[in-house]
């Protein structure tokens, strides 16, 4: 896919939640694909598969974490017309969320690896 958006690393506890939201702000159906991966090994923990977002609607995905974790997360999409959001959250009362990336907050790469922003 045209872009690769990518959180920075970090360190979360067992039970934390991230969750991805999606826009499509664009006219046409967009795919996108939501990986998280363990910072210590790059194990991928977590992956969406390719999902189809249609025009000026929204999408979300959610992971739990099973074990303490430095994490990250890579959002792939097909075109520049997809905004991600991403919260990383501890589920305590009040829910606290630990990190927020909107959408430019995260670093962009084309399919080389060539960092857009």
């Amino acid at each position: 896919m045209p872009f690769t958006h990518v959180t920075g690393l970090l360190v979360l506890q067992r039970g934390d939640n991230i969750t991805t939201h999606i826009l499509n702000y664009g006219s046409a159906i967009e795919v996108i694909r939501i990986r998280i991966f363990a910072g210590h090994s790059g194990a991928l923990l977590s992956d969406t598969g390719d999902v189809k977002v249609p025009s000026r609607m929204t999408t979300a995905s959610s992971f739990l974490l099973p074990s303490a974790e430095e994490c990250w997360v890579e959002v792939e999409t097909s075109s520049e017309s997809i905004v991600p959001i991403c919260y990383f959250v501890h589920p305590a009362v009040p829910v606290q969320i630990i990190s927020l990336y909107k959408g430019g907050d995260f670093a962009v790469f084309d399919p080389a690896g060539k960092r857009f922003w």
